[in-house]
C-alpha cells in the first residue's frame, strides 16, 4: 500500500536531510480526481456520540472558531511532510484501488514525527514555506501524487482526503486548512470539558479521553501531557507516566522539571498530585473552556481531587 515518490530537490526544504540524492526520473502523473469530489471519510480512534443535537452543537462551536479564524486572517507560517532523505523520495500512501496516491501534510512537525515514529520509518520531517506550496504542489502532481491529506492520526491513521490541485490555489488551501483546525480545535474543546467533568469520579475514562486527544488531536499541548503523566502515574503506570513527563520536559521552560519524585499523596508536598490544579486550568485555557483568572476552579480542584 505504501509508496515512496520522487521529490525533486530544488524545494526540498527537509530538516537534517544533508546533501540531496541524484534527481530521478518521476513516475507517469496519476490522473488528479474532480475538484469537486468528495472528501473520504474513515473511522477514527476518538469516539465521539453523534446525536443531531450533539452534532449541531459541534458545528456551531466549530463554524465560530472557523470565521474567527478568518476574522484575524490566521494562516500557516510552515507545513511538514514525510520524506526519506536516502533516496530523497517524498512518502506518499496509495488508496487500496489505486486510484489517490495521497501526500500527507502535518500542520506540526510533532505530528509528522509522531507518524514517523508510529509507522517506524527510516524518514524525516521536511517543512515547506506555506509561499512555496504550489510550486511543491506541482512537483508531487510531477511525482504521480494526486491527493493530500492534512494530519494523518498516528494511533488510527484515519484521514480525509482532498485533490491536490486545492495547494495551487490559495484561497481553497486556506479555507480547507482553517476548517480541519476548527474542528480539530472544537473537538479538543469538547474532549477536554468530557475530562474535566469526570475526573474527580473517574480518573480511568478521563485519561482515556485525554490520551484520545493527544494522539489525534493535540500533540503539542504541554498541559495535556502533564495532565496524563499524574493520571497515569495515579493508576500505577510508570512507564506511561515517565514517557509522558519526557514529552512535557521537551517543552523546555516553564515546564521542565513541573513532575518529580514518585508521589502522588495530596498531602506530600511537590507530590505530582500537588500539581494537578494548575494543569488543568491550564489545559481549559490552552483549549478555550476555561478562564485562567477564576483562581476559585484551583481551589475547587484541589480540594477535589482526581478519583481513581
Amino acid at each position: 500500500m505504501f509508496e515512496n515518490f520522487n521529490q525533486k530537490d530544488k524545494k526540498l526544504t527537509s530538516l537534517d536531510l544533508g546533501n540531496p540524492p541524484p534527481r530521478k526520473t518521476p513516475p507517469a502523473p496519476a490522473p488528479d480526481p474532480k475538484a469537486d469530489a468528495k472528501p473520504v471519510a474513515v473511522q477514527v480512534c476518538v469516539a465521539q456520540t453523534h446525536t443531531p443535537e450533539g452534532a449541531f452543537v459541534h458545528f456551531l462551536g466549530a463554524h465560530r472558531k472557523f470565521e474567527e479564524m478568518v476574522r484575524i486572517g490566521l494562516k500557516p507560517e510552515v507545513l511538514f511532510y514525510v520524506v526519506f532523505p536516502q533516496q530523497g523520495l517524498t512518502h506518499s500512501i496509495t488508496t487500496a484501488d489505486g486510484l489517490k496516491t495521497i501526500v500527507l501534510i502535518f500542520t506540526l512537525k510533532a505530528m509528522a514525527d509522531a507518524y514517523i515514529s508510529a509507522k517506524k520509518l527510516a524518514a524525516v520531517a521536511a517543512a515547506c514555506r506555506v509561499e512555496d506550496l504550489s510550486t511543491q504542489a506541482d512537483l508531487w502532481m510531477a511525482a504521480g501524487i494526486n491527493s493530500y491529506a492534512f494530519n494523518m492520526c498516528s494511533r488510527c491513521f484515519s484521514l480525509t482526503v482532498f485533490p491536490i490541485s486545492e495547494l495551487q490555489n490559495e484561497d481553497i488551501f486556506l479555507s480547507t486548512w482553517r476548517l480541519d483546525l476548527a474542528n480539530r480545535r472544537q473537538f479538543s474543546e469538547t474532549y477536554g470539558r468530557n475530562a474535566a467533568a469526570v475526573i474527580g469520579t473517574n480518573a480511568k475514562q478521563a485519561r482515556i479521553w485525554l490520551e484520545g486527544m493527544r494522539d489525534h488531536l493535540e500533540p503539542a499541548n504541554p498541559y495535556l501531557h502533564w495532565v496524563i503523566a499524574v493520571l497515569a502515574g495515579m493508576a500505577g503506570d510508570m512507564e506511561a507516566n515517565a514517557a509522558s513527563i519526557k514529552r512535557l520536559n521537551a517543552f523546555g521552560p516553564p515546564f521542565t522539571g513541573k513532575l518529580q519524585g514518585t508521589s502522588f499523596d495530596p498531602t506530600v508536598p511537590g507530590s505530582q498530585l500537588s500539581t494537578m490544579a494548575e494543569a488543568m486550568i491550564g489545559l481549559g485555557a490552552s483549549l478555550g473552556y476555561l478562564d485562567p483568572n477564576k483562581m476559585g476552579q484551583a481551589a475547587k480542584l484541589q480540594k477535589e481531587p482526581p478519583g481513581k
